[in-house]
């Protein structure tokens, strides 16, 4: 199990575009061409393809994409005792477009069964590795709540519920059930899409609420006590986030306003972790509302927009400016921004068939430049022969008859034992060089000297190992940049550091 907690300080909410693929089957299902096994094989094959895709782009957070479902909250609602949906033609009216829906309202009390959304998840969990972390998607409580008491659903609750504090009370008990199920099968990131908030913003709202005849405070109260409620009793150790936006269907929205009239509800008092927020253009409004959000939650905003097509820039140009070897070249010689660069992602993952086909498709498109006469150079911190990606297009360009040429530089180790005062090894001493993500409790036990890679979230791990077996280590973090710190002992060694840091471990002194 990953170990990995959402979210990040860069994330998505979970949504993709479905493949055609997965469209036409759908379809074909709905028209009796095709058996539901059929469509699973289908839906299986897709959910691993863009698992695969969210890994290469680099981001630590997988999901489903939401591929099992039609809409991203009904289907959900349709998995609890009570409800039921129909094709009636109705819809919502968004900003220059009526979105087609289905009428899902109540048939008896609302409870818990076991759902098959937990099932979906389990498909996605095998996928986690050390780098990523699985995260499910489902619609907050308010929002089923609120989805009930709509003015073409509310005489149909009150058959059931005679207030809206006994609805509010039986869908809190029912998520509450189908949490602990997702927790039962391995759930340690959840979260909550929550368009309620984002519907009640604004004077539009107001005045909604008002020729209703509805008191907008009231309704607000009632949509944080249904989401605390079904929070109540959680595991601890369950990161539980809330995903806060305006609608979208077919990149149109369906309201607009800040969040400063909601903020003193959901900011200061909803019992999340952390809130994802639409934050993409003016219809959101400014910044002074985050001060309202409590000590104990953490803010992602949603700064890229899925409501226009344009880009506000280059993911090239994006990755030129963090890429630290060019950075650190453009510095030693700025005539390097005037040359043609070519943009190889580099994940940092462990599937090897996934890795090949990424080196692959690397070494294919600098072979289309040397085929042009033009020449290349692969920049990279540290020592091209050590935990180099290059070497990996390198080898695959010699093997095609490229002639090419290694140039060395300082492995990162030894500029860190050169700050450290230290030499790596001594008259008989043997020297490991050790990446710490694939494992490295026997590895401690090596004689000599342990130069320690890559150690990551596993800090904690190393020290509590380097402790069993009397060994002492020292850490340099950022070595030659900005940040550089220096540790001269384990125990000063913080569990949270940052990627560029090495350690040096050496044997106790007889």
């Amino acid at each position: 199990m990953s170990t990995l907690k959402t979210p990040f300080r860069y994330d998505f909410v979970g949504s993709f575009l479905r493949p055609e693929k997965l469209k036409a089957a759908k379809k074909a299902f709905e028209e009796g061409t095709i058996t539901q096994e059929e469509l699973d094989r289908v839906t299986d094959a897709c959910v691993t393809e863009i698992v695969a895709k969210q890994k290469v782009a680099g981001y630590h957070v997988i999901t489903d994409g939401e591929f099992r479902r039609k809409f991203w909250h009904l289907d959900f609602m349709w998995g609890f005792e009570g409800v039921t949906h129909e094709k009636d033609g109705g819809g919502i009216q968004f900003n220059g477009e009526m979105a087609d829906l289905e009428a899902t309202y109540l048939v008896g009390k609302v409870k818990a069964k076991v759902h098959p959304f937990v099932e979906y998840f389990k498909f996605l969990k095998q996928f986690e590795d050390e780098q990523t972390v699985a995260k499910y998607t489902i619609p907050a409580p308010a929002q089923m709540y609120q989805q009930m008491i709509v003015p073409q659903n509310i005489e149909q609750t009150r058959k059931f519920y005679a207030t809206d504090d006994e609805l509010i009370e039986d869908i809190g008990k029912a998520y509450q059930d189908v949490i602990k199920q997702f927790y039962e099968a391995g759930c340690r990131n959840l979260q909550l899409d929550d368009c309620t908030w984002g519907a009640i913003v604004g004077d539009a709202a107001k005045q909604r609420y008002q020729s209703l005849g509805v008191d907008i405070e009231e309704v607000k109260a009632r949509l944080l006590k249904v989401n605390n409620l079904a929070l109540e009793g959680r595991p601890e150790d369950m990161v539980i986030t809330s995903h806060i936006c305006r609608g979208n269907y077919h990149s149109t929205f369906f309201t607009s306003g800040p969040y400063d009239s909601v903020a003193d509800y959901v900011f200061a008092q909803e019992h999340v972790d952390a809130l994802l927020l639409e934050y993409d253009d003016a219809r959101s409004g400014g910044f002074a509302p985050l001060a309202k959000v409590s000590p104990d939650k953490k803010v992602v905003l949603g700064l890229i927009t899925t409501k226009k097509p344009e880009l506000e820039e280059g993911e090239e140009e994006t990755f030129a400016k963090e890429c630290l070897a060019y950075r650190i070249a453009c510095e030693a010689e700025p005539e390097t921004k005037k040359k043609l660069r070519l943009y190889l992602p580099m994940p940092m993952i462990k599937e090897k068939k996934l890795l090949k086909e990424i080196h692959d498709a690397g070494a294919r498109k600098a072979s289309e430049l040397l085929e042009k006469g033009k020449n290349l150079v692969f920049l990279t911190i540290g020592d091209p022969t050590v935990y180099s990606t290059g070497i990996y297009i390198y080898k695959r360009l010699k093997k095609m008859g490229y002639q090419g040429e290694i140039f060395s530089g300082i492995p990162s180790f030894c500029a860190a034992a050169a700050r450290l005062e230290i030499s790596l090894v001594e008259n008989r001493q043997e020297l490991h060089v050790l990446p710490v993500s694939y494992g490295i409790e026997e590895k401690l036990k090596l004689p000599g000297t342990k130069v320690l890679m890559k150690t990551g979230k596993k800090m904690a791990q190393v020290k509590a190992v380097l402790k069993e077996e009397g060994q002492q280590a020292k850490m340099v973090m950022n070595c030659g940049m900005d940040g550089e710190k220096i540790y001269k002992c384990t125990e000063e060694i913080p569990e949270d550091a940052g990627y560029f840091s090495i350690v040096i471990a050496k044997e106790k002194e007889k």
